[in-house]
């Protein structure tokens, strides 16, 4: 038997993470490959940190919102970047890729992303932007 989850009851249910300070939730999946539903609402952002091993990939399910990247590096500076996202797009983040996703809108902002489990704990890394 497969199990399944329904993304959207799973969200709706949810009390906010306090420590990524918006609602993110395991769906299904294991330590290579899980997929997470996160929600920010309006004035909501995802506290800037990075992951040292394999991506991340997003798929903006709803709203819109802002995503800032910077590449992580002790012996350089680079650039920080922040391109608008919105429903139906999809972007890929790389391992030591700074990244924060805000929501300065109305409408709820709903994420899907694929990455290892370890990206919502042990590789999880706060850094600033």
């Amino acid at each position: 038997m497969v199990e399944i989850n329904n993304a959207l009851e799973i969200i709706e249910n949810l009390p906010p993470d306090n420590i990524m300070n918006q609602k993110v939730s395991f769906l299904t999946g294991d330590e290579n490959a899980s997929l997470f539903i996160i929600e920010l609402n309006y004035n909501q952002s995802l506290p800037p940190h990075y992951h040292t091993k394999d991506i991340e990939i997003y798929y903006i399910l709803s709203g819109q919102g802002t995503i800032t990247t910077k590449f992580y590096s002790q012996e350089k500076n680079t650039d920080q970047l922040s391109q608008p996202v919105k429903k139906g797009d999809s972007f890929t983040i790389h391992p030591f890729q700074i990244h924060q996703i805000s929501n300065q809108y109305s409408e709820t902002l709903q994420i899907l992303a694929l990455a290892p489990s370890s990206h919502n704990g042990k590789d999880r890394h706060f850094a600033e932007l």
